[in-house]
């Protein structure tokens, strides 16, 4: 090598010294070879690190693919449960196991993996490194579930289910209309999808237990159960209705357990599983957990805060130990915790009394479908739960806009209270109201009027204190036509006083009062509210009248205008109040007659009593007897007298 050296010298000196041309070409073409050889070495040096990498990391579980699915026969309480914070960070590979530690692993959704650790491995201390892993939302031992339900034999019945009419289902049926459909996710036993009672009414989530998104079944029926009294078909002469009625309510079936018949149990990762994905379920709004149990770890706490976050209403059963423990999810922030209560509305002796319980529905030999087709009696607070999550799907298709919490809110507000005076333990704020409810989120009933006018005819609809008739311009009204929108149960009644004909009989809804054709002038109304509706709200009115111009709001059935006088109606307000609401103005004086009043009217104000109603003509305005002082006193003349006072 040396002698070759010496002659690759001497080889240079001798072109330098006879061929300087030739020799610089040589120097740029030895120094190119140099700088190839370098990065040649670089290459390798690189390429031998890498190798190195790939031989180290062939030791760490890349993938759940690399290691066997979790038998059967493994004990659920040697699984761990890894939950990732988002589908960015779900990669075993992060967690940094080596393959030996791995005996067998699932990935059952983007954000959720389970495996079982090597027996050598201490599975405590793996739990504890792994929450701190970048990426980890939470890790947990993986657990069984119960489904609180109590021991029934299904038999077939008429169809006629009293929780429904208990919770005022009933009045609901066929009034609630949607060009949207609402999903309730049900995370249970999986779902009958032949029964005919919920035909067209459900779809697939997942079957985790069979891994397929492609079919459903249900070996328990206790998911079939819950689904029926959330959707099960109104009006289609068979068995029962759901508690949703002809609303657009469809269940989405989970299947997270009940591997056999009497399998009671559901797989803990599985539903940390279904929640993540039901999370992640922009189309989904409604959450029912039919289960628990009285453990409370990181994962089925961040699954749940998940679900929270993404806009869900969470239902859950309180429990069926009949005593004061707290169980989860029910008890966790966020989820309405529902009790069961028997047909007598007492709390039933098997349902959970906390701190936590919000609400409370049926749960004690309740109808529903079951896995075989048919109807059964069943009873649990896996039960009750159902009924609150359906009402609260109802309530979305009335209202598409309310939120989560302002959903619950109207539940609560508009439940009927049970037990001690306000909430308790036992019965939560009380038992669901549906029908009180959808009232208080659906449209405001909207009382409508039309009115005829003196050489102009009928004018355009108006509504809720818009002013129907004229001002300034002396025109008489001659007709009227009064009508309510947005509502089945409620209705109006009115009459008016008509010139010459003086007061005409009550008509109804749209109908007219009054005279066509015959130039006749109105010249007071009256006007009540009907229905079933009717005594949540007040109707008041008032009207311009010729000579007095506005007179004072009258409501419920009093008379505003004149009477006796001769005085034209040129204009007219009428608005719709709930019960208990203040009066849109004055209320003094909506009513002037020649025959009660005379020709001066009076009024006083009377110590501890106020205002009094106008008298006339010598009739007492005060009081005796009652040690009572007059403290003011109001004296006005009828338009027809000139002068004053």
């Amino acid at each position: 090598m040396k002698k070759m050296f010496k002659q690759v010298i001497s080889i240079l000196i001798i072109t330098i010294l006879f061929c300087p041309d030739l020799s610089l070409q040589v120097l740029a073409e030895q120094q190119q070879s140099t700088e190839t050889l370098e990065e040649a070495s670089i290459e390798a040096m690189e390429d031998t690190e890498e190798s190195a990498d790939i031989v180290e990391d062939e030791n760490i579980l890349q993938s759940m693919e690399q290691v066997p699915d979790i038998s059967e026969e493994t004990s659920v309480e040697d699984q761990i449960i890894v939950v990732y914070e988002d589908t960015r960070n779900s990669s075993v590979e992060k967690l940094e196991l080596e393959m030996s530690d791995v005996v067998e692993g699932e990935s059952l959704c983007e954000t959720v993996d389970l495996f079982v650790p090597d027996e050598s491995v201490d599975t405590d201390e793996l739990v504890e490194e792994l929450e701190n892993k970048p990426g980890v939302a939470a890790v947990s031992r993986n657990e069984m579930v119960e489904l609180y339900e109590l021991p029934n034999d299904p038999y077939i019945i008429d169809g006629q289910a009293w929780q429904f009419q208990m919770l005022g289902a009933e009045d609901t049926w066929n009034q609630v209309r949607s060009s949207h459909t609402v999903k309730v996710a049900v995370i249970d036993s999986g779902l009958n999808i032949n029964h005919p009672d919920l035909a067209g009414r459900w779809e697939i989530g997942y079957d985790y237990v069979d891994n397929t998104s492609r079919s459903m079944k249900d070996l328990v029926g206790h998911g079939t159960e819950v689904s029926g009294l959330i959707a099960a078909i109104a009006n289609n002469n068979i068995g029962i209705s759901g508690i949703a009625g002809e609303a657009p309510v469809k269940v989405v079936a989970y299947r997270v357990g009940g591997n056999y018949a009497g399998d009671k149990l559901l797989n803990g990762a599985y539903i940390i599983a279904a929640m993540e994905e039901i999370a992640r379920r922009e189309d989904i709004q409604v959450v029912n957990m039919s289960f628990g149990s009285e453990v409370l770890n990181s994962v089925k706490a961040e699954a749940v805060r998940k679900l929270k976050a993404s806009g869900k209403l969470l239902v859950a059963s309180s429990g069926n130990d009949g005593n004061a423990t707290y169980n989860y999810p029910a008890s966790c922030e966020g989820v309405i915790s529902v009790g069961a209560i028997n047909a007598d509305g007492q709390v039933s002796d098997f349902s959970n009394r906390n701190s936590q319980v919000d609400l409370c529905a049926p749960g004690e030999e309740v109808c529903t479908t079951d896995a075989r087709g048919n109807y059964a009696y069943v009873s649990g607070t896996s039960y009750a739960a159902p009924l609150v999550a359906g009402a609260a799907a109802v309530l979305k298709c009335v209202n598409g806009q309310m939120t989560a919490d302002q959903v619950e809110t109207v539940l609560k507000s508009t439940s009927k209270d049970l037990g001690t005076v306000g909430r308790d333990d036992a019965y939560g704020y009380g038992m669901i109201q549906l029908q009180t409810a959808v009232e208080e989120v659906g449209p405001t009933p909207q009382i409508s009027y039309q009115t005829h006018i003196q050489k102009i005819g009928w004018q355009d609809f108006k509504s809720d204190g818009d002013i129907s008739g004229t001002s300034g311009k002396s025109l008489r009204l001659e007709g009227i036509k009064i009508g309510i929108n947005n509502s089945k149960n409620l209705g109006v009644s009115y009459r008016t006083h008509v010139q010459g004909y003086g007061w005409q009989p009550y008509v109804s809804d749209g109908a007219m009062s009054g005279t066509s054709k015959e130039a006749k002038r109105l010249e007071a109304i009256q006007m009540k509210l009907t229905g079933r509706d009717a005594d949540k709200y007040d109707i008041y009115y008032r009207v311009h009248t010729q000579s007095y111009g506005w007179l004072g709001w009258a409501k419920n059935d009093m008379a505003a205008g004149t009477e006796g006088l001769a005085k034209r109606l040129e204009a007219i307000q009428i608005v719709l109040v709930k019960k208990g609401e203040s009066a849109p103005g004055d209320t003094n004086e909506p009513f002037v007659s020649l025959y009660t009043t005379g020709k001066v009217r009076y009024r006083t104000h009377v110590q501890k009593i106020g205002w009094q109603e106008y008298v006339g003509d010598g009739t007492m305005s005060g009081t005796s007897g009652k040690s009572y002082r007059l403290e003011g006193i109001n004296v006005r003349l009828s338009p027809e007298i000139s002068g004053g006072i």
